[in-house]
């Protein structure tokens, strides 16, 4: 009885270990094999598998944001200055999409998606945000890309987490939407506040479970790309919603369930 129940225990060690190992090493090599599979753009990465898109509140802008395409496999994430950056881990695939200034961090990636698309569907207008002091920044350059990216790169310098945070309504996490916006500004006891977008977002009818695909920005400004769930090499890069969490882990950041914003 007592082997038999050592050699249970050791069978359970060493699946442990194997597993420890196994993630580490998918987590070391995946870091350095971005978009292994050469997927085009965000819409071609496949969902879990019982799991269907939705077409989500806003279609057009969910279109545009699965639209976005991939570099190729192998593509490391660029600091703006010229560099690799230091922390490869996260990166699913990069965007193609280039740096406008090394002010362009986390939360200004999630404002450039959202002016581009207003940009190139002539919604001129609507391109507003406002800076830390709730100044209105309101963009009237018309079709001129040259004022567009002027207006865009003043906007990374005066806004960041806290106007976004503050700018942004809630939306209840079972109502999550393509282009949704986790945001936090800086907290008390962290030294930054962190922002990732909601790239798209599937269904799944049988468990009614939602799954989501998240891009970031970072600090320092380097290449905007999909997050990988190292959580989960399987599954990754889809993040599964627990729409009855109120806190989420989403890899290494924190976010409470109303941390969730729409535009």
């Amino acid at each position: 009885m007592k082997k038999r129940v050592k050699k249970v225990v050791f069978s359970l060690l060493a699946l442990v270990l194997v597993g420890i190992l196994s993630m580490g090493c998918w987590i070391y090599f995946g870091g350095k094999m971005s978009n292994f599979h050469n997927y085009a753009t965000i819409g071609d990465i496949p969902t879990p598998s019982g799991f269907e898109r939705i077409p989500g509140d806003d279609a057009a802008y969910a279109t545009y944001l699965r639209s976005l395409p991939l570099k190729e496999r192998g593509s490391r994430l660029i600091c703006y200055t010229g560099e690799e950056a230091s922390y490869q881990a996260l990166n699913y695939a990069v965007v193609d999409i280039p740096l406008l200034s090394n002010y362009e961090q986390c939360a200004d990636a999630c404002i450039r998606f959202r002016c581009e698309y207003l940009f190139r569907s002539g919604k001129y207008g609507s391109i507003r945000f406002r800076d830390v002091n709730g100044k209105a920044l309101n963009y009237g350059g018309g079709a001129s890309r040259q004022a567009f990216e002027r207006y865009l790169k003043k906007t990374y310098e005066m806004a960041s987490t806290f106007s976004l945070s503050r700018d942004l309504k809630v939306r209840p996490l079972k109502d999550m939407q393509p282009g949704d916006i986790f945001v936090y500004p800086k907290p008390a006891d962290r030294p930054c506040g962190h922002a990732v977008m909601v790239a798209d977002v599937a269904y799944n009818p049988k468990t009614g479970k939602k799954a989501f695909l998240l891009v970031q920005g970072n600090t320092p400004a380097q290449s905007i790309h999909v997050m990988r769930n190292i959580t989960n090499p399987i599954r990754s890069p889809w993040f599964i919603l627990d729409e009855d969490s109120k806190n989420l882990r989403i890899d290494v950041f924190n976010f409470k369930a109303e941390d969730l914003r729409k535009f």
